[in-house]
């Protein structure tokens, strides 16, 4: 009962593709509701696919954050899409961790930047911080690929 208080945003991620689309489908509703009450903005973190549980892809991934999202009027950060977009771009970056589920320094990093995106409504490419192991040059296409997918994400899903 005391989830959200005080806060003006949660951000909340079904860990698809290790649950179901029917448990997201049943639980999202309860928590967003939960969150709502307490005046704090829910907000769904779309996860990544991956290769140990291929049950579902992507764009399964996509699709059921979509039909959430407008079923409970909440706002997606697309991480698992701007994943895609920087895997197809530069596979030189590794976004999994060693495990080939979690993420890397480079998966926190423009997962963090699709976060700071869509719940700021904000550009984070001029955003100066850089973790150490992310250089210049990658930080700079991640901050451009995380901003370019929650606006291409945005126009696609009004």
């Amino acid at each position: 009962q005391a989830i959200a208080k005080g806060y003006d945003v949660v951000v909340l991620q079904e860990d698809l593709p290790e649950t179901t689309v029917a448990d997201f489908r049943d639980y999202s509703p309860k928590f967003v509701a939960e969150i709502k009450r307490t005046g704090a903005r829910p907000v769904l973190l779309m996860a990544w696919a991956y290769k140990r549980l291929g049950w579902i892809s992507m764009a399964q991934i996509a699709a059921a954050h979509r039909d959430a999202a407008k079923e409970l009027d909440v706002d997606v950060a697309p991480v698992g899409l701007a994943w895609e977009q920087a895997s197809k771009q530069r596979p030189d970056l590794d976004l999994f961790n060693a495990d080939q589920e979690h993420p890397s320094i480079y998966g926190t990093y423009l997962a963090t930047a699709v976060v700071y995106a869509t719940v700021f409504d904000t550009n984070p490419t001029d955003i100066g911080y850089l973790p150490r192991g992310v250089s210049a040059e990658a930080g700079s296409f991640l901050r451009r690929t995380a901003w370019e997918t929650v606006q291409n994400y945005r126009r696609q899903n009004p």
